[in-house]
């Protein structure tokens, strides 16, 4: 079975630090980097934009929680299929970008260098057309992970595990 997961962000992570981990060129190359929204050549530039274009007094969108990352990772027999594989990863990344009718930008990354291929995303958790912020509540994830699949499907990978129900909502 393949694995999506929502990974939480603590205190510690920021936003930049997150980007350098995943385009870290030792674990990825840059025609394995992929955006909806913004480019791959200042992802992080742009991604504060939007969020100084939302901020406000009450929404100190700089302060919090600035982004959610999502990996999705194939087994690793079916890790010999990178082509197949960035086609999957640009599908789910729209997916997710346009979730709940937004905006959202995204960069995804895979990587190459473990046993298995494994796409890390990083989206920015401010919609650029509406300021609104990013939520995905359990039960959206479900649908998500259901929407997921029939892209896996497609692709003729296997299935992500269905029982897991990690979720950060991002209130």
């Amino acid at each position: 079975m393949a694995v999506f997961k929502i990974v939480p962000v603590g205190e510690n992570h920021s936003l930049k630090a997150k980007l350098n981990y995943i385009l870290n060129p030792a674990s990825t190359s840059s025609e394995l980097v992929f955006t909806n929204f913004l480019s791959a050549t200042e992802p992080y530039d742009e991604m504060i934009l939007v969020k100084r274009c939302y901020q406000s007094q009450k929404n100190e969108t700089l302060l919090y929680r600035q982004f959610m990352e999502f990996i999705l990772s194939l087994n690793d027999f079916e890790s010999e299929r990178l082509d197949d594989f960035c086609s999957c990863v640009q599908e789910v990344m729209d997916l997710i970008s346009t979730l709940d009718g937004g905006a959202y930008q995204i960069i995804g990354a895979i990587h190459t260098n473990t046993d298995n291929l494994h796409a890390h995303m990083v989206l920015n958790n401010i919609n650029m057309q509406n300021g609104k912020r990013f939520a995905l509540p359990r039960d959206e994830l479900r649908n998500l992970k259901l929407k997921i699949n029939d892209i896996l499907n497609k692709h003729d990978f296997e299935k992500i595990e269905m029982h897991s129900l990690d979720c950060v909502d991002s209130a």
